[in-house]
């Protein structure tokens, strides 16, 4: 079998020559090459190292609470060498991680692996996505990558020297990352340097954080400092000094207040102004604090216990983890009432968010540097040193990804479905609408509708559907320049349970190499309940000439022969995420 050359790890060549073209390469090529949409951080469930820009390890979605988790049907997965990245989980319910064996992996919900990229050995940088899934991470080549939802490279910025800090990404979609002793801030569009300081003191490897606001980036580094950085510019606002070195996130709490721990084996909380506000005594630690909305802190330490401390500096309580104190490396993850870590032992541990009491534990064979991630379902996503990541859940909830198919021909094919199997062929189909006028009222006009096969696949609660994900073509060249709107419907046996609508698309082209990526959302407003068996679930989508928010014309030709779905390929894997709870 032929294997592809993004495959394909480098053996013995001279990595500095390899270094230096690949980024050379790149970079020439990154002026050609820009991505539309929106650049800002992705809205699905734990799209960053510490799932937020404020970096609080917090969650609304609850994670599993029964005794023991399950482990989800194509899990776990083994990657080519040692984890010490935390997964990171976008809107379409895809998981990216990066392992040490120089690859960046994307895999689908199921545990099939959508593709997997070089970038460089040794890696352990988080990603952080945006909200068209493009994915920023560091590499131990010296570069920060941009990487897209189907694996290419778009740039490769070079950082001087290893990057194994998380990116942050700002309001504007401005990216925030460090390297030895230089801390910048790049182009989203180019990888460009907008701004960089130093070089000076010691290595960033803290992952930075950003105020409520987008004005501040605060991040800490091997110095003993920990800085804040003006968004624009990043002329610093002010510098506190700690008695050791700040590896781990920064996190902003919702008062404004900062908090890091610090090798001194001191938890800081500052005050937004960079005084010192309380600091408490955990132990060695070089892990991120999370916090909740109520201002509550929870750390872990290199001593083996986790601490919840209140916002005035009281602790409330303590878990010593088991037998000699394993250490914990992992950043505790707080959602639903719960506080979630892995540990040296190779132990994921579910604690009482109020009391610190232990709920679960789960063996993953090998022990945990990395932070856990939360999917939109609940599910908990877990690597270890071995190179392998689990997916935790509670027996109650199943996630799923429902893929749109067609039997027939490629192009409007006579029945079109929807099942769990990912698409193999290397032929998309297509579905065309009809035509659409603005003039004419700008009525929709049907795409096509997808029916769930087999029933049983939708049994219990429907709770969640996540963004439906499909690329989109003209079905004439001379529609060049028309703008369209793109609406999805969830159907129970016909009638619509969950909707969402996309405007005024732009940059929709003829060339089916081109067809356009689109993520939209879908709002779910009540839970609906399927049968497994005589119910039928189903999805429609719908198109119009582009609107503005209110209605109105937006821009480019007003009427149009029509709008192209693609789908049921590899390349062109339309689907929609879906969470079942039962009993």
């Amino acid at each position: 079998m032929k294997q592809r050359i993004s495959d394909v790890a480098p053996s013995n060549w001279t990595k500095a020559v390899v270094r230096c073209v690949v980024v050379l390469l790149l970079a020439a090529l990154s002026g050609l090459r820009t991505f539309a949409q929106d650049p800002r951080l992705d809205d699905g469930p734990w799209p960053k190292f510490r799932g937020n820009t404020q970096n609080t390890g917090y969650s609304t979605t609850p994670g599993p609470t029964q005794s023991p988790p399950q482990v989800t049907l194509g899990w776990p997965v083994l990657l080519g060498g040692a984890i010490y990245a935390s997964p990171s989980i976008g809107h379409d319910g895809r998981i990216w991680i990066t392992a040490t064996d120089g690859f960046l992996y994307c895999f689908e919900p199921t545990g099939a692996q959508s593709w997997r990229r070089y970038i460089g050995a040794g890696t352990r940088s988080s990603v952080a996505l945006t909200r068209n899934l493009t994915a920023y991470v560091g590499s131990n080549d010296g570069s920060l990558y941009a990487v897209d939802s189907n694996g290419n490279v778009l740039w490769a910025t070079f950082m001087f020297d290893n990057v194994d800090a998380s990116p942050a990404i700002g309001g504007d979609g401005s990216v925030f990352v460090g390297s030895v002793g230089r801390f910048f801030k790049l182009n989203p569009a180019t990888g460009a340097i907008l701004s960089q300081v130093g070089p000076i003191g010691a290595w960033f490897d803290s992952s930075p954080a950003l105020d409520s606001v987008g004005g501040t980036v605060y991040v800490g580094q091997h110095n003993s400092r920990l800085y804040a950085f003006d968004t624009s510019s990043l002329a610093q606002h002010w510098a506190f000094v700690t008695g050791g070195i700040l590896a781990g996130a920064v996190a902003v709490g919702p008062d404004g207040s900062i908090y890091a721990n610090s090798t001194d084996g001191y938890l800081y909380c500052l005050n937004p102004d960079g005084s010192l506000k309380w600091r408490f005594f955990i132990g060695a630690g070089a892990t991120s604090p999370a916090v909740d909305p109520s201002g509550t802190v929870y750390s872990s330490s290199d001593a083996g216990i986790v601490f919840a401390v209140d916002s005035n500096g009281t602790e409330i309580w303590r878990f010593p983890t088991a037998g000699n104190l394993q250490p914990v490396f992992s950043s505790p993850l707080v959602a639903g009432g719960h506080v979630y870590f892995g540990c040296q032992d190779g132990l994921v541990r579910c604690l009482d968010a109020s009391n610190g009491q232990l709920v679960w534990q789960f063996d993953t064979g090998a022990s945990i540097f990395s932070s856990v991630g939360l999917a939109a379902d609940g599910t908990l996503f877990a690597a270890n040193s071995a190179g392998a990541v689990f997916a935790l859940r509670d027996d109650s909830i199943r996630g799923t990804t429902l893929y749109l198919h067609g039997i027939g021909a490629n192009a409007n094919p006579a029945v079109l479905t929807l099942d769990e199997s990912a698409p193999s062929s290397s032929t998309a189909k297509y579905k065309d609408s009809g035509p659409v006028n603005f003039n004419n009222g700008n009525p929709f006009s049907v795409i096509g509708t997808w029916n769930l096969t087999p029933a049983s696949i939708a049994t219990g609660r429907l709770t969640r559907v996540g963004s439906l994900r499909v690329w989109l073509g003209l079905k004439n060249s001379d529609d060049i320049g028309t703008r369209f709107d793109l609406y999805g419907e969830i159907l129970k046996n016909g009638s619509p349970v969950a909707s969402g609508l996309l405007r005024c698309i732009e940059g929709i082209t003829r060339n089916p190499s081109f067809a356009k990526e689109v993520a939209l959302s879908l709002e779910l407003p009540n839970e609906v309940t399927f049968d497994g068996a005589s119910d039928v679930l189903s999805l429609r989508l719908s198109t119009r000439i582009g609107t503005n928010e209110g209605g109105g014309f937006c821009s480019g030709h007003r009427n149009a022969v029509g709008l192209r779905v693609y789908f049921d390929s590899s390349s062109r894997p339309a689907n929609v995420p879906a969470t079942f709870e039962f009993p």
